[in-house]
């Protein structure tokens, strides 16, 4: 028996939603990562420009950030990162507040590429969420953005 919102659930219950939620997560992201793959050939693989985003949301920043929020290790990052260097889109610079650290940021050549990839993210994405009500839309992003944010809480606890 697990407890799931204040319930206990069985195992075999507990089963088959997990099982729901990694198909549906597995098949959208590959979805999606197809998709971009597709539409940004030639300027950025679907990794580089998730990769990409985080630098322009979060940057600048060290590469051990991208660790966390990209769900990769720090060997495919640093190869993400080098690719992107190579290409113009991101560079290196050191942090002001301490000069052992080597920050992340994303150039004004990234900026048509993250451009160009958000609006055909939004391209994928909207027809599915137009068949859903709004309520229903809000009501999904707030049960994902709460397993977010137990993931995160018990992440740093544990560390």
């Amino acid at each position: 028996m697990y407890k799931i919102g204040g319930k206990m659930v069985e195992v075999t219950a507990l089963k088959y939603l997990m099982e729901q939620y990694e198909e549906v997560v597995m098949f959208i992201n590959r979805k999606l990562t197809a998709f971009l793959a597709e539409q940004l050939a030639g300027e950025v693989t679907a990794e580089q420009f998730f990769v990409l985003r985080s630098i322009k949301k979060y940057g600048p920043c060290p590469i051990s950030m991208l660790e966390g929020w990209n769900n990769e290790n720090r060997n495919v990052i640093l190869i993400i990162t080098e690719r992107l260097i190579n290409k113009g889109y991101v560079i290196r610079t050191i942090d002001p507040q301490d000069s052992r650290v080597t920050l992340l940021e994303t150039t004004e050549q990234a900026e048509d590429v993250l451009k160009s990839g958000e609006e055909k993210m939004y391209q994928f994405i909207s027809p599915y969420l137009g068949d859903l009500e709004q309520e229903e839309v809000e009501s999904f992003t707030r049960i994902y953005k709460k397993i977010h944010d137990s993931i995160r809480k018990k992440e740093s606890h544990s560390v």
